[in-house]
């Protein structure tokens, strides 16, 4: 495991395959520092642990070599034969600008999970368009490819408009609306029902009712629950707040794999 934040393990999950990473160094990785899924995750597990993170997960004095091991052997065992170079550097450098505050946005542990940016496109997998997949390193990433749907198959995401048809496994329906299998249809209001059908992004499903989210500062159990996409949870707690951010710290649960 490399990166963990409240309960939930990133990562070390992206659908039970990925494992999170982390690196950090002061220039861009050259494309041949990271040729090897070896050398990718050497570079990711130093740079994750610059000054910032060690401290604040280990305190003053503590040199880099277990934060960095730990990102090191974690990377390891989750990025596989399907590693692809192309976008390595971009995705090292991304991770490193992440990590230099100490502090982690959603937008950063969407990155960090690898759901976005140069890190969302480091596999180019065995599996073609229509193909069936267990995850996203099954398929053709650097070309754009996802694994998706309900019967998950390798596609690249189309976005479909309110009211479209959906029923093209490559077709993803725009914020704010599901597919019923057929069409586009908009995603349920809060207090209305969500037992057979979704709420809006903004919404949680609680009891079989859309609710607002709970907002910075209110109590919470997962990431979920949090207008923000943030529950710092303390390590050993079983609860904790909605933030905007996750500050590392020493009772971090996300220091976990950073120390």
């Amino acid at each position: 495991m490399l990166f963990k934040s409240g309960t939930i393990v990133f990562f070390a999950g992206l659908v039970g395959y990925v494992a999170l990473l982390g690196a950090c160094s002061d220039t861009k990785s050259s494309s041949s520092s990271v040729k090897t899924r070896e050398g990718f995750c050497e570079a990711w597990g130093k740079a994750a642990c610059n000054d910032s993170v060690v401290t604040a997960c280990s305190g003053d004095g503590a040199d880099a070599t277990g934060c960095t091991g730990t990102q090191q052997t974690a990377c390891l065992g989750a990025v596989g034969e399907t590693y692809d170079p192309t976008n390595a550097a971009d995705c090292i450098e991304a991770v490193q600008k992440a990590y230099k505050d100490a502090k982690l946005t959603r937008s950063e542990v969407d990155l960090l999970e690898l759901k976005s940016g140069a890190c969302a496109e480091l596999f180019v997998g065995p599996k073609s368009e229509g193909q069936s997949c267990d995850g996203d390193a099954d398929c053709d990433t650097v070309g754009g490819y996802r694994c998706f749907g309900e019967s998950p198959t390798c596609q690249i995401p189309t976005e479909v408009s309110g009211g479209g048809k959906c029923s093209d496994p490559a077709a993803v329906c725009a914020t704010g609306f599901y597919c019923d299998g057929t069409n586009c249809l908009q995603a349920i209001g809060e207090g209305q029902s969500c037992v057979d059908e979704p709420c809006t992004e903004d919404l949680i499903c609680l009891a079989g009712t859309c609710t607002a989210k709970t907002a910075n500062f209110q109590d919470c159990t997962a990431n979920a629950e949090c207008q923000s996409g943030l529950c710092d949870i303390p390590k050993g707690a079983s609860s904790g707040l909605c933030v905007t951010s996750f500050d590392l710290g020493v009772t971090s649960n996300t220091c976990t794999t950073l120390r």
